[in-house]
């Protein structure tokens, strides 16, 4: 696919930034770790834990990346009502108790069924009165990446319109798709009247000492594609109340959370609220380690990025042919061309990990029809990766960025400061990531299993000759003799990245790394530099690159540990692997829900004192949900 090039000029210089890392840039009002989250299908709400969508940062109700309700803001005789608390019922349902003035307690239940639906309840415990109830209802059909810092706008202000029975909101964008949004009410108001901050809808309840008053509100969103998804029962049930079982339970429903409607089929989004898309990596690496209990969300996976796979040379986008994307957005900016993520494909592991993951579900699931379906594209996938993504004939995949905003970093530690030497300069390319490398190697060694199931011995035969040999170059390669660890990577000049990073991690995962050098690669990683206490650090404390509270250069990754903790398992090396896996369930029992969250900060563990949240996280996020069902199979 190509961009039209006349709207380059509208897309910000500082870069594609479709990498995570965009968060670190922004000082968002109000941090994603302090909102209310509710998600089922296509459709999530963010708010205040109150209960209130004031459409700061991530607030408000969204479908494809549009905010289709920015302002849903409750007052009772005009004042806001006090805080009580709030308990998350399900991922699709939320509780909130709210009091006004110690006599009227309030409580504010939240659900989303396509449509989202907010039952307001109000209960008289003191004397007979009337209350005046009022909420603001607004809607600017923002694209999310406006939200986050962009420079760039939708086609402006929507039309609204207040009829006999809702709030009615209507937008054409500028990719000529009309947006709607309904707004209905039970009972019907007293009032609706035009405010500068959107609507306010008014009730007068009156109140006998001990009554109870309903109000309904619900949101319908337009265009919303549901084909072919419905909800699917929990990964876990009757989950034990250990550490581990409120874990599993957490992140079970936060999975739940996280399937999305996408081209007819079901996907996990990346992470609510910036990243509910298809991310070919994040994606992927989830499926793997779901692969086990849900083959069916590997099996919607591979199908939907095979769909989506890249046919044609398209630097604008970073896309090769055979190469599996990194993103895919649905919202008005990028399918107008405003941006290019739709889709976009700046990433280096997600071919190699889309063989994987399609032999993995062969090998687990015996599904040969959809094994078969997937094979023009995973000969594709292994084209790309011995011509396209080796870009001087080496044998190892590179990466160097093509599109002129595109990813600098295009391995999993996308930021722009993510790849660092030694001494903390940044590594020009191509880069060749040592995780990278792994993958491939996993890739055509699960793939030379499933072709012997398969009944391509022959083909299977040279798939093993292929991944031996780069078992062996990569060791040559890569190993850091005096720092009993793997370079970060290669760069343009093929020296070695001599980074000390959690990248080492995956290669062990992987199983490329040589068993001779896997006890010394575990020490290295399990030494204070490296291990917080909470997890491990993306890179040492002892490169003068590190900073515990930057996204990639010394912060911790749950799902960067636990694929590091499943590696030094494969090698033998349990009691290391217990430490990870121990250290990372302290943080999810410590976390709200139970929850994973997506990162931490990466100072050391002090007794008695709790890890240091990162400040804006996506919660739920899919890899680090799916990562306590790596570290449940390190407990069997």
């Amino acid at each position: 696919m190509s961009v039209d090039h006349s709207c380059r000029a509208s897309v910000p210089t500082i870069g594609f930034l479709s990498g995570k890392f965009l968060l670190e840039l922004l000082v968002m009002p109000v941090s994603s770790f302090d909102l209310l989250t509710t998600k089922r299908g296509g459709v999530w709400a963010c708010s205040l834990r109150r209960g209130d969508i004031l459409g700061e940062a991530a607030q408000g109700v969204f479908v494809n990346d549009a905010r289709h309700l920015s302002r849903l803001a409750l007052k009772v005789d005009d004042e806001r009502p006090t805080f009580l608390g709030c308990s998350d019922v399900s991922g699709h349902e939320a509780m909130i108790r709210l009091a006004h003035r110690r006599e009227i307690g309030i409580t504010r239940h939240r659900s989303i069924d396509a449509v989202l639906t907010e039952r307001f309840e109000f209960r008289n415990y003191g004397a007979a009165r009337t209350v005046i109830v009022e909420l603001e209802v607004a809607c600017d059909f923002a694209d999310i990446f406006g939200i986050r810092g962009w420079g760039l706008a939708g086609a402006g202000s929507p039309e609204s319109r207040i009829l006999a029975q809702e709030l009615r909101y209507e937008r054409r964008g500028r990719d000529g798709i009309t947006r709607a949004t309904g707004v209905t009410f039970d009972p019907q108001p007293s009032s609706l009247v035009p405010a500068p901050a959107g609507t306010i809808v008014r009730w007068e309840l009156g109140l006998d000492p001990g009554e109870l008053a309903r109000i309904e509100v619900r949101v319908a969103c337009t265009p919303l594609d549901e084909t072919g998804f419905s909800p699917r029962p929990p990964l876990i049930t009757g989950s034990s109340q250990t550490r581990l079982g409120r874990s599993l339970a957490a992140a079970s429903r936060d999975l739940e959370m996280l399937r999305t409607p996408l081209d007819g089929r079901t996907i996990l989004a990346a992470g609510v609220p910036w990243y509910v898309a298809l991310f070919g990596r994040d994606s992927l690496l989830a499926a793997l380690a779901l692969i086990e209990v849900a083959p069916d969300i590997a099996g919607d996976t591979l199908l939907t990025l095979a769909t989506h796979q890249a046919t044609e040379d398209a630097p604008a986008r970073d896309a090769e042919p055979g190469k599996i994307l990194h993103e895919l957005r649905r919202g008005e900016l990028a399918s107008a061309g405003l941006l290019p993520f739709s889709p976009y494909f700046g990433t280096a592991d997600a071919t190699p990990l889309f063989i994987q993951l399609s032999a993995e579900y062969l090998l687990v699931t015996g599904d040969r029809a959809t094994f078969d379906a997937l094979e023009p594209s995973l000969l594709r996938a292994l084209r790309w990766i011995d011509e396209h993504g080796d870009t001087d004939g080496d044998g190892f995949v590179e990466y160097l960025r093509r599109a002129e905003h595109g990813l600098v970093n295009q391995g999993w530690k996308d930021s722009p400061d993510a790849i660092v030497h030694a001494d903390g300069t940044p590594a020009s390319g191509p880069i060749a990531l040592c995780e990278v490398q792994g993958y491939v190697y996993a890739a055509k060694s699960r793939l030379a299993d499933a072709w012997e199931v398969t009944d391509r011995a022959t083909e299977a035969l040279a798939l093993r000759a292929q991944a031996s040999e780069l078992r062996q170059a990569f060791s040559d390669a890569f190993w850091i003799e005096e720092r009993d660890c793997l370079a970060l990577a290669l760069d343009g000049a093929k020296r070695q990245v001599a980074s000390v990073t959690s990248n080492a991690g995956h290669c062990l995962w992987s199983g490329i790394v040589p068993d001779d050098l896997a006890s010394r690669l575990a020490g290295r990683l399990m030494a204070a530099d490296m291990f917080s206490g909470w997890g491990l650090r993306t890179l040492s404390s002892d490169s003068p690159a590190f900073n515990p509270m930057s996204y990639h250069r010394g912060s911790v990754w749950p799902h960067d540990g636990a694929l590091a903790a499943a590696g030094l398992a494969r090698y033998g090396f349990r009691d290391e692997a217990a430490r990870i896996a121990d250290a990372l369930l302290d943080v999810a029992d410590a976390s709200r829900a139970n929850r994973l969250p997506e990162l931490l900060c990466g100072f050391d563990r002090t007794p008695g004192e709790p890890y240091v949240p990162y400040p804006q996280t996506c919660a739920p996020q899919a890899w680090a949900a799916a990562a306590v069902f790596l570290l449940a199979r390190l407990h069997t």
